[in-house]
């Protein structure tokens, strides 16, 4: 009788272990979808504009980012082009590369256009076109890259 006794106490500490265990599993999944929905309700983009002063990003709360004609720069070291895509990419999407200004590092630095957004956005190559019109129109002195205007199907002009 004393065999039946002590598998008893040991099915009764297993089921104990168990539902611990399952309750700090709970716990864990818990606090990992609180840790996620910290994160995504930080700054979400949720509108991109081009308009006469350059490509801007908005949130709930208002402008984010920035990047105006204005901050954008020639080739540093006299390069053929001052806008163009990078050609060093093979399967991903083709990026719109140019010069700006990084106060931090203090020097010139090569940035790539990104349409920003938590969401699909249907329109990113009219946007992307629409940037490099203003380019052309509001900083003539610029650059570009005649695979540029091929790519968005822009005229020269």
């Amino acid at each position: 009788m004393a065999w039946i006794t002590i598998t008893s106490n040991i099915q009764i500490e297993l089921k104990i272990l168990m539902v611990v265990l399952a309750i700090l599993v709970a716990a864990g999944f818990i606090w990992l979808l609180i840790v996620k929905l910290k994160e995504k309700s930080g700054t979400k983009i949720i509108r991109t504009t081009v308009d006469r002063a350059g490509i801007h990003y908005y949130t709930n709360q208002g402008l984010v980012k920035s990047i105006q004609y204005n901050q954008l720069m020639p080739h540093p070291e006299d390069g053929k082009y001052d806008v163009f895509i990078n050609l060093d990419q093979t399967d991903t999407d083709m990026d719109l590369c140019f010069y700006i200004f990084d106060d931090a590092s203090d020097k010139i630095v090569i940035k790539a256009l990104f349409i920003e957004a938590e969401s699909i956005i249907t329109n990113g190559n009219l946007l992307k076109k629409h940037f490099i019109k203003g380019i052309t129109f509001f900083r003539p002195d610029l650059k570009i890259s005649p695979g540029i205007f091929d790519l968005y199907k822009l005229d020269r002009d």
